[in-house]
């Protein structure tokens, strides 16, 4: 059994200070932990997607599921930094499709 994620590094959880924004929905208790458990399922994805993107940095992400762009909050605020990536997603709930270009280096 193959458990990669389990070498992960968790010190994304506490450096990303976009989470501890307001803008960010999470409740003001999770953001004042340095690991926020609300968090987790961005941070996993994260990961996934640094990993991913490294060995395919001209892939385009479609975040099909975005409500309020979480995931692609989440990642600008990464310590890590991710190749430059085409990012397609909703806007809000109901709203339309938007495309963000990332540049190298940052969301």
């Amino acid at each position: 059994m193959n458990f990669r994620f389990m070498s992960y590094p968790l010190d994304d959880l506490a450096q990303n200070a976009l989470i501890r924004e307001p803008e960010f929905q999470m409740s003001s208790a999770a953001k004042r932990t340095a690991y926020p458990l609300r968090a987790i399922r961005y941070w996993w994805v994260a990961q996934a997607l640094a990993r991913e993107l490294n060995r395919k940095p001209q892939a385009t992400i479609v975040d099909m599921g975005a409500g309020h762009g979480q995931m692609r909050r989440y990642c600008a605020g990464l310590p890590l930094r991710l190749p430059a990536v085409d990012w397609i997603g909703q806007t809000s709930p109901g709203g339309n499709l938007r495309r963000w270009v990332r540049a190298g280096g940052g969301m």
